[in-house]
């Protein structure tokens, strides 16, 4: 375990505000925008619940993979290496449902999942798969693969497992389904009331999968995880995050991520509550005996939410959100390569009329964290991008 006491947490008042030129256009911006500048990435009209998922190819391409409200459709809108948001292609259109994506890179190429249903018969209900090469190319659509109950609760998380198979996880009906692609999809039974996000990620180290979720079924509730062997199917018995029992339900799909390939770890991070407000913002790696505070939180803040991201040399940047009632406030800070001990925090400048932020994920390069998070902006709502630098 590589984290230490030296992550201290400071106070709000004292963050350097960075990303200091924003910009509340859209695609039109001419030429590579600069970091602190913001583009529209979706149709407006998402609901204020829609995920999207997140994968980089090796072309430095930025992937964005979403449902159209409008039209029940997969899309994948994305965005080069320099920033510019591209032309939005469909990658499955017009499912009779459809519940929100997500996306990881494998070995192998993009593999992108949704549970749907493509027609109201129940031979095109479960969960649909499609991929693309890395570097550029079209999508193709595989499925539906059998599910073990289709009475699904959430979005879907989906990681790349250590022999470059992929991994999903989901929220259904009885508990926490799982599946590791060439292996049947398998349940977690879980009992009482109620689960919310899951998400998965695999240690470059070690090669093991971990699955976690958010449950608010008294009196366990808080941030759980659960080991998974090869087959998916568990091997070790669920344990709670340090902590955890006193968090809010996730506002969005639980970020687990990995450090990249030899890098030991698997971390999540969550709010510690206290007196109804957000005390700390934690980042725990799974297995370990204790999480450590990033960001201690002032008494009264509106800070809803808390998501990770990893970069190529195995840093992790930790973001965090103020999200309702027209103080929108968003939040960044990063590691050093080894995990023990945290930069300066930065406070990110968003569009000019942002009113609240729903839901925050991004994808970290060397260079910066490219920031995609769902905006009501002037009373519409929609994921914009932007890129950020480290706070210096």
């Amino acid at each position: 375990m590589k984290l230490t006491g030296k992550l201290a947490g400071i106070g709000c008042g004292a963050l350097l505000t960075i990303a200091l030129a924003a910009h509340a256009g859209s695609a039109a911006v001419p030429g590579a925008p600069r970091p602190g500048q913001w583009e529209r990435v979706t149709a407006t009209g998402l609901g204020n619940t829609a995920d999207i998922g997140l994968a980089r190819g090796s072309d430095g391409v930025l992937h964005v993979i979403w449902t159209s409200a409008k039209s029940t459709s997969v899309l994948d809108t994305p965005i080069a290496a320099n920033g510019t948001v591209g032309r939005t292609v469909t990658i499955a259109p017009r499912f009779y449902t459809v519940s929100f994506p997500d996306v990881t890179a494998t070995p192998h190429g993009l593999d992108a999942f949704w549970n749907g249903e493509k027609t109201s018969s129940s031979s095109t209900w479960g969960t649909y798969e499609a991929t693309r090469p890395l570097r550029g190319g079209n999508w193709h659509v595989l499925g539906p693969s059998p599910a073990v109950n289709t009475n699904w609760g959430s979005g879907i998380a989906a990681a790349a497992g250590a022999d470059g198979q992929p991994w999903v996880a989901f929220v259904t009906g009885g508990g926490v389904a799982v599946r590791h692609y060439n292996h049947p999809e398998v349940l977690l039974p879980l009992s009482g009331c109620c689960f919310y996000e899951t998400g998965i990620g695999t240690d470059g180290r070690s090669g093991t999968t971990w699955v976690t979720w958010n449950s608010n079924a008294s009196p366990k509730s808080g941030i759980y995880y659960r080991k998974l062997g090869q087959s998916g199917h568990p091997s070790a018995p669920p344990a709670r995050a340090p902590g955890s029992a006193n968090t809010s339900a996730l506002l969005q799909r639980m970020t687990a991520v990995s450090r990249g390939k030899g890098r030991p770890g698997v971390y999540i991070t969550y709010l510690s509550f206290r007196n109804f407000f957000a005390r700390s913002v934690d980042l725990y790696q799974l297995g370990a005996k204790s999480a450590v505070t990033v960001q201690k939180l002032p008494a009264l803040n509106n800070i809803g939410l808390s998501m990770l991201a990893a970069d190529p040399a195995g840093r992790i940047w930790v973001t965090w959100a103020s999200t309702i009632d027209g103080q929108a406030a968003l939040y960044v800070r990063r590691s050093d390569a080894a995990v023990r001990t945290f930069g300066k925090a930065g406070r990110v400048r968003l569009p000019a009329g942002t009113e609240d932020i729903w839901r925050v994920y991004a994808s970290a390069t060397s260079r910066h964290l490219d920031v995609v998070a769902l905006l009501t902006v002037h009373g519409k709502i929609a994921y914009w991008h932007t890129q950020v630098l480290p706070p210096a």
